[in-house]
């Protein structure tokens, strides 16, 4: 063999050569990707899964708090018409107008608003309805009371229990707005009350963030509530381990 066919003969030699390495790096390349984009497949399917449950974990503790949350209240209104336990005992005094006041109708403010309405007969029957979980009637009385009587004792009670009729029927939305008009009071012992509901009211609609930050601002403006223990627990859950 000539020089010249030898040289040709190694030329083609040495280009299979770096043809197969192309190909096994190729081969090895295609490889990695294929193991990476399962990788990233299986955690994209796991975060997927794991968000899903954290929102059945919220929508399980709101509808539970809902239900013993109704339960409580529903008790609360039947012992406060029997007679049996003043709402509000035993908590701040600030001279506000308390369900108590409107249920035995003894409020001084009451007798010096202007209306021809009865605010406190109104309340006393609109918290029976209540405590028969007869949300409807309940909505109209105490609606009747903060748009007739407004500076009367009974109104900013009237404008939380507006709340919890909507809560009671599961109206989440109307009843996070119902709670915040309660803080626009500047004399009420509900502030704390309606502070908790909101943060239920934003946990029932899947609004954890909403719910998280209205729980903390709980903590930060009512640190003396009896709602704190329950507030602390409940965003214990909230924000996981």
């Amino acid at each position: 063999m000539t020089r010249c066919p030898r040289i040709v003969v190694v030329g083609l030699l040495l280009t299979m050569v770096v043809f197969d390495a192309c190909s096994g790096r190729r081969a090895q390349l295609a490889e990695r990707l294929d193991s990476t984009d399962a990788e990233l497949r299986a955690d994209q399917e796991a975060l997927r899964k794991e968000l899903a449950s954290q929102h059945l974990r919220q929508q399980l503790l709101a509808e539970r708090l809902r239900q013993a949350e109704e339960e409580l209240v529903r008790l609360r209104a039947q012992m406060l018409v029997a007679g049996e336990r003043p709402e509000g005992l035993g908590r701040r005094s600030s001279g506000a107008s308390t369900p108590s006041q409107a249920a035995t109708g003894g409020s001084a403010a009451a007798s010096k608003a202007t209306t021809t309405v009865d605010p406190a007969a109104l309340y006393e029957k609109a918290r029976a309805h209540f405590g028969e979980r007869q949300y409807g009637p309940a909505l109209e009385l105490f609606a009747q009371i903060v748009t007739e009587a407004p500076k009367s004792a009974q109104a900013d009670n009237a404008q939380y229990w507006i709340g919890e009729c909507h809560y009671g029927e599961g109206r989440f939305r109307r009843a996070l707005q119902a709670f915040g008009q309660v803080l626009a009071y500047k004399k009420t012992e509900k502030d704390d009350d309606a502070q908790l509901k909101i943060a239920r009211c934003h946990l029932a609609l899947g609004e954890k963030d909403q719910a998280i930050a209205a729980f903390q601002g709980l903590l930060q403006t009512f640190p003396n509530s009896e709602y704190v223990g329950a507030a602390r627990r409940e965003l214990r859950y909230l924000e996981g381990p």
